[in-house]
C-alpha cells in the first residue's frame, strides 16, 4: 500500500489542523443544505397533482378522492402494488410506514428493558413504579392468614 503517502494528524501543525478541520466544517455544512434542499424538493414533488390522465383514472377508480390524488399517493399505491404482488421489501417498507415493524418494535422493547436495567442498577426502580397498595393490604392479613394456618 502507499501508507508513505499518508499525513497523520499528529504530523501537521496546529494552524494546519485548524484549516483542515475549517475545510471539514465547511463541507460537512454544504452537505447538510443540500440534503435539506433535496427533502424539501421532494416534498414538492411529492406534493404536486398527477399529471398523468391513466394514473389518474386508476387512483379515481380505486375509490381515493379526486382531491387526494398527489404524487405521493400515486407512490404508495405503487408501493402497495409491489407488497400485493408478494415483493418481500416492499411489504417491509408498508409496516414500516404503518409502525408495525417487527425491527422497530423490538428495538423500542430493548431501550425500554435496557433503561429500566440501568434504573436497577441505580437503585431507582422502587421510586418509578406506581405503588397500588398490594403490599400495605398483604401485610395487613398476614397475621390472620398465619394463624389460620396454625389451627388446621
Amino acid at each position: 500500500m502507499n501508507e508513505q503517502n499518508l499525513i497523520r494528524p499528529e504530523d501537521l501543525t496546529p494552524s494546519e489542523r485548524r484549516e483542515n478541520a475549517s475545510k471539514a466544517g465547511k463541507a460537512s455544512a454544504a452537505a447538510r443544505r443540500r440534503r435539506r434542499d433535496m427533502k424539501a424538493k421532494m416534498k414538492m414533488i411529492l406534493g404536486l397533482p398527477v399529471s398523468d390522465c391513466d394514473n389518474f383514472n386508476t387512483l379515481a377508480v380505486m375509490g381515493i378522492a379526486p382531491e387526494e390524488i398527489d404524487n405521493e399517493t400515486l407512490m404508495l399505491v405503487g408501493l402497495f402494488r409491489k407488497a400485493m404482488n408478494g415483493d418481500v421489501q416492499a411489504v417491509r417498507e408498508v409496516r414500516n410506514i404503518l409502525g408495525k415493524d417487527n425491527d422497530t418494535e423490538r428495538l423500542k422493547l430493548q431501550k425500554q428493558q435496557l433503561a429500566l436495567q440501568e434504573k436497577k442498577l441505580e437503585g431507582d426502580v422502587a421510586a418509578d413504579l406506581p405503588d397500588d397498595g398490594f403490599l400495605e393490604a398483604l401485610s395487613g392479613t398476614a397475621a390472620a392468614d398465619w394463624s389460620d394456618a396454625d389451627e388446621t
